[in-house]
Order: structure tokens, then C-alpha cells, then sequence
């Protein structure tokens, strides 16, 4: 089997770009327990800047290279899916609200429309002011962690 193997060809991981030029053919055979979407190729070659490849209709980003022997190379790859994809990605037509190349999954985004529903629940329970709000005022009961006059367990009343 034959896989085409790139040095230097870099691009985003958002992208579909593929390589312009041609690669370099190399004999490969594939190492043991390998798959096709994380697969290792073990290659005739001294040449440790290989960054791209393409083997069976897939496009790879190169992760690891690592020496076996005396000219033989292990080359560790990961499935670059928007470029093995590229046709069918380009034959569809999408509506793209936003997008960014430089993003942080920790941040929330405060432009997508939260699904949690409020949740207000009232409960009256007697007091110890209950005469005094009898008469039209107001009471306020606050789950803190208060001690003292007007602390009742959790909640402090003013």
C-alpha cells in the first residue's frame, strides 16, 4: 500500500484546505491494531518533518513520528475530517449565524439563549413578626448565615 506524505504543509483545524502540490509517495504498511481514523503507518524513510498525509480517501494531520530502526519510521496520525470531507462539505449550503477560529469552551456564551426556566416559589410560614405584619408591613427573611436577634436557623429577618 502507498500513503502520500507532506513536510511542512500546515492550516487550521477548522479548515478544508488541502494540499496544492504534490506529496511524496511512500510504501507503508500499517502497524498492528491501528484504525483508520487514529492510524499509524510505519514507513521506509529518515525524514522527520512529515506533517500531512493522505492514505485510502482520507486526509491525516501528522501527531508523532517516532524512529523504529535503521530507516524505519513509525508516523502517528490523527483523521483530519473537514478536509477527507471537502466535497461533500462544499456541495451543501449552510447559514453560519457566528464563528471564530480562537475560541474557549469554558467561556459561556452570553449570545445563545440560556434553556433553564426561573423558578419562583413562595411559601408562607408563620413568624415571629406575624402580628406586626398583620397590621401592613413588610418583612424581609434572608438565607444567611447570621446568628443573633432576628436569626432564626438559616434565615435572618429584617
Amino acid at each position: 500500500m502507498q500513503v502520500i506524505l507532506w513536510d511542512n504543509f500546515s492550516k487550521k483545524h477548522n479548515s478544508t484546505k488541502i494540499p496544492q502540490i504534490a506529496g511524496t509517495r511512500k510504501n507503508m504498511y500499517m502497524k498492528e491494531a491501528t484504525s483508520i481514523e487514529n492510524p499509524t503507518f510505519m514507513v521506509q524513510s529518515n525524514n522527520f518533518n512529515y506533517t500531512y498525509a493522505y492514505w485510502n480517501g482520507h486526509y491525516y494531520f501528522v501527531n508523532d513520528i517516532v524512529s523504529v530502526k535503521d530507516n524505519l519510521i513509525a508516523i502517528s496520525c490523527s483523521q483530519d475530517v473537514l478536509a477527507t470531507y471537502r466535497e461533500e462539505i462544499l456541495d451543501t449550503t449552510q447559514y453560519i449565524a457566528r464563528s471564530a477560529s480562537a475560541y474557549d469552551g469554558e467561556v459561556i456564551d452570553t449570545l445563545y439563549n440560556g434553556i433553564a426556566d426561573v423558578i419562583r416559589k413562595e411559601v408562607v410560614i408563620p413568624t415571629p413578626f406575624s402580628p406586626i405584619v398583620s397590621q401592613g408591613s413588610y418583612v424581609l427573611g434572608v438565607v444567611t448565615k447570621g446568628t443573633g436577634a432576628g436569626t432564626y436557623g438559616c434565615i435572618t429577618y429584617y
